[in-house]
């Protein structure tokens, strides 16, 4: 119930602004764009489609309702009833910061009358928005051994149910090499395509560069038999018949190709195609970081899956109660790295603009 009550207290979010007209006796006019909720806590997806909620909204000027208002909700747009309401579905399964704003009045009345052009810009200008988060639960707060200008900052993104964090885990593997031709030079715009049997799985890279260098992200499977084909231009290049290309698991590779002087075949032998181990992954979760200026350093743990973490920074900015963010990222790794992990506030990248980016954590 605290954590619930918690959520209401941010919950109602309105946008009032007032109004003035452009004749010589001023009317001050307030208009209301509110939200019965605005924030809500991550819930898995479930097949009955509970992670659906709905969000009632409503549009008015002076306490009167606008009638036949489009209303933009990210993708969506909604209208706005005779008694200035409107309804939208919120998908509660993922994270995100999603604008609510009025995108046109053409058609809109205030009690059957058409609005001025002057009342449209200021109404037009009222925006608010929905957020789906993990909601932050600090558990401690105690002076960090690193300094005692500093405080250590325990929390927990706290998850649904059996739900766990999405945390920062491998999430592909890469293959990277060179395209040459016969004599060994680079071929640039070279198209290095790996697929699996039946076609199911596929894996294709950008052009290669001037140099000849490519790159593929891939999910290896156990005893994975793929094809290998390099397009050039209109030419396909691909393995003799019958021949397949085994992925090693849970590894990045470096696959070198040489094309040959004539034909269309791929000798599957050293030196027309090598194949090493490389080092390297993929990586792709959530973080949590702090609104701070960019100034100041910060550092944080990766989120286990229960969803704890910490963040050690200056105690002068953690009195000033900074809002926490939380941010997916997608970053290739040379060297391992795991739920618990330390890493420094460069590392977070700064919240896109539909990331959850403005979290009042509560206290446990």
């Amino acid at each position: 119930m605290r954590l619930r009550s918690s959520l209401l207290l941010i919950a109602s979010l309105f946008i009032v602004g007032v109004l003035t007209a452009c004749s010589g006796n001023a009317e001050e006019k307030v208009i209301e764009f509110s939200l019965d909720q605005s924030s809500f806590p991550i819930t898995p997806w479930k097949f009955d489609g509970s992670h659906m909620t709905s969000v009632q909204g409503k549009l008015l000027v002076n306490g009167n309702p606008v009638t036949k208002a489009s209303v933009q909700i990210g993708n969506r747009t909604l209208e706005t009833d005779i008694n200035g309401s409107f309804e939208a579905q919120v998908d509660q399964s993922e994270p995100m910061k999603l604008p609510v704003s009025i995108n046109e009045l053409d058609q809109a009345t205030i009690s059957g009358e058409r609005i001025s052009k002057s009342d449209k810009q200021q109404i037009l200008a009222s925006s608010t928005q929905i957020t789906v988060y993990y909601p932050i639960e600090i558990s401690r707060v105690e002076p960090s051994a690193q300094g005692p200008d500093l405080v250590e900052v325990r929390g927990r993104a706290i998850v649904n149910g059996d739900a766990s964090f999405p945390t920062f885990l491998v999430d592909r593997y890469s293959i990277m090499g060179v395209v040459k031709d016969a004599s060994g030079e680079p071929v640039p715009n070279a198209v290095v395509n790996i697929r699996r049997s039946g076609v199911e799985g596929y894996a294709k890279s950008e052009p290669s560069n001037s140099k000849g260098e490519y790159s593929i992200y891939y999910l290896p499977e156990e005893d994975e038999e793929t094809s290998l084909l390099v397009h050039v231009g209109d030419i396909k290049y691909e393995l003799p018949e019958n021949k397949i290309y085994h992925l090693p698991e849970d590894t990045s590779i470096e696959l070198n190709i040489t094309l040959p002087q004539e034909g269309t075949i791929i000798q599957d032998v050293p030196p027309t195609l090598v194949t090493r181990t490389a080092p390297g992954a993929l990586y792709k979760g959530t973080l949590i970081g702090v609104k701070v200026a960019d100034n100041i350093s910060y550092t944080s743990t990766i989120p286990k899956q229960d969803g704890s973490f910490s963040i050690t920074l200056p105690k002068a900015i953690w009195e000033q109660a900074p809002p926490f963010f939380e941010t997916e990222i997608s970053k290739f790794l040379l060297k391992p790295l795991e739920p618990g992990d330390v890493v420094p506030s460069t590392f977070i990248p700064q919240p896109g603009p539909l990331e959850p980016d403005h979290i009042i954590p509560i206290s446990s």
